[in-house]
């Protein structure tokens, strides 16, 4: 079946008229390919800037709005300013109107005339011919935390006072250092179970040493662009050399930094290598500690863990039934609680729990208290948290041991 054609126009191509002149007979058009065209008309057709045209051989006509393409392109957003944002597009600035979607300075996003469409990914993605600015440091470097410090670090003295040490030695003590001719450490390795507090002390001490703390989170650093995570980990090394004191900390550093096998991926190989470059060109005159978590120490790279890298290494042991009574007087202080609470006893009933355990207690606690229409925690929803995470951290252990069992 078909239907016949009554009447047929030449073809044209879809064309923006990007300029006017000669009173509007001079028309400048833009054709969807990227090319230009000048044209003269001599009718008395209106066509004012931004207009769509159909152009063909020996005619022009306006062009339908229907016909109108919806113009789509990609950019890294720059700044946002309540009217406006501004991006990059292939190296050149360009703004739209700030609207409703949710996006931040670094995003990659889609973007139309109307303003940004939608976040394509949160990072500045890029070509591999790019070179990268220092808007790639910006996801790394973290904020100090006004109310993070030593009071909210439950338990484990001696590894705090131990970390603490090792640290102010090599940050705030390092010209006594070099005063007595001793090497500075360059690398300390924080080891234990996951929720023992590692990441927590890791920040507590880049602000009580008034440090710059740039963290590198495990996979998320692993970049599809070839050479781009190896760029970013120079750059976040030669900046940190230009602090006054800073730490680069590795988080989860055995899944970034892991034993280089032959079927490893390659960019693992060159993060391990251009780590283990950075490490050792470090100067004695710059205040640059690294630190590091693991909860597998025996995944991470041996060459990391040799003279004159990762010196040191700090265990986090388990909490012991005095820190579990202090973390969990914490966790009371930092919530509106009622009356006396059985602190004591719940620690004796948490042994083998970890900062992280214990504090699931108060998530619980608070929901059975909003629960009972209360405005503060009483020894009841104290209880009653406890029990409910208990059950939680058995089954957990009976997971284990069957995945143990099954190995």
């Amino acid at each position: 079946m078909s239907g016949e054609v009554s009447e047929q126009g030449p073809p044209q191509a879809l064309a923006r008229v990007k300029a006017i002149h000669n009173g509007g007979q001079l028309l400048y058009l833009q054709f969807l390919n990227g090319n230009y065209l000048w044209l003269a008309i001599k009718d008395s057709m209106e066509f004012e800037v931004g207009d769509w045209a159909l152009v063909g051989d020996e005619r022009i006509d306006y062009a339908p709005e229907e016909l109108w393409p919806d113009e789509r392109w990609l950019g890294i957003v720059k700044s946002k300013l309540p009217d406006l944002t501004i991006l990059d597009a292939s190296g050149h600035l360009r703004f739209v109107p700030t609207n409703e979607v949710d996006y931040e300075i670094g995003n990659t996003v889609l973007v139309t005339d109307h303003g940004v469409d939608r976040v394509i990914d949160e990072r500045p993605l890029r070509r591999d011919s790019d070179p990268l600015d220092e808007s790639a440091l910006a996801p790394y470097i973290v904020p100090p935390s006004g109310n993070l410090d030593f009071s909210k670090f439950g338990g484990l003295k001696d590894v705090v006072q131990r970390a603490m040490q090792l640290v102010e030695a090599t940050l705030v003590k390092r010209e006594k250092l070099k005063a007595i001719k001793a090497r500075p450490i360059k690398g300390v390795l924080f080891t234990g179970d996951p929720g023992t507090g590692k990441t927590m002390l890791a920040r507590i001490i880049a602000k009580e040493t008034q440090s710059v703390l740039y963290r590198i989170r495990g996979p998320e650093f692993v970049s599809k662009w070839v050479g781009e995570s190896e760029e970013v980990l120079r750059m976040i090394f030669d900046d940190a050399a230009e602090q006054k004191r800073a730490i680069v900390f590795f988080d989860e550093i055995d899944s970034v930094a892991g034993r280089r096998e032959e079927n490893d991926h390659d960019a693992s190989r060159r993060i391990v290598a251009t780590l283990l470059t950075m490490m050792d060109r470090a100067e004695p005159e710059e205040n640059v500690l690294v630190l590091a978590t693991t909860n597998r120490p025996d995944d991470i790279d041996e060459a990391l863990l040799r003279a004159g890298r990762f010196d040191w290494t700090i265990e986090f042991p388990k909490p012991s039934h005095e820190d579990r009574v202090e973390i969990l007087a914490i966790g009371a202080a930092r919530h509106t609680v009622k009356g006396d609470l059985p602190l004591a006893t719940v620690a004796a009933q948490t042994e083998g729990w970890t900062a992280a355990d214990l504090d699931l207690i108060w998530a619980e606690a608070s929901l059975f208290a909003v629960s009972d229409e209360r405005e503060a925690i009483m020894a009841e929803d104290f209880v009653a948290g406890f029990q409910r995470v208990q059950e939680q951290f058995n089954l957990k252990r009976v997971n284990e041991r069957r995945r143990v069992a099954q190995e």
